[in-house]
């Protein structure tokens, strides 16, 4: 998978803190995880396929290696809007 045409440091830090996020839930269930849901703040600059693309990367080999990754985008009045929020991980029993 390529990297995408825009990626910042950025996207790379916050993947690696989410796809953490995510395992803990996993590993305290000995789940894999089938689906990750994240809602992305209107102001926070972060682009969809560039974090999904490191998200992705970051879980190799891990209980999130083959999530689904579902990005909502929040609009700039809601709470949050500069960052990315965790919103469910969704367990598939090993």
């Amino acid at each position: 998978m390529p990297l995408p045409r825009r990626s910042t440091v950025h996207e790379s830090h916050v993947a690696a803190e989410l796809v953490s996020a995510a395992n803990r839930v996993a590993r305290s269930a000995d789940a894999t995880i089938s689906r990750v849901r994240l809602r992305i703040g209107a102001d926070s600059h972060i682009l969809p396929d560039s974090l999904r693309w490191h998200f992705l990367a970051c879980a190799t080999g891990s209980p999130a290696e083959s999530a689904a990754i579902v990005i909502e985008k929040a609009n700039a009045t809601e709470a949050g809007s500069d960052g990315v929020t965790l919103i469910s991980v969704t367990l598939e029993d090993d």
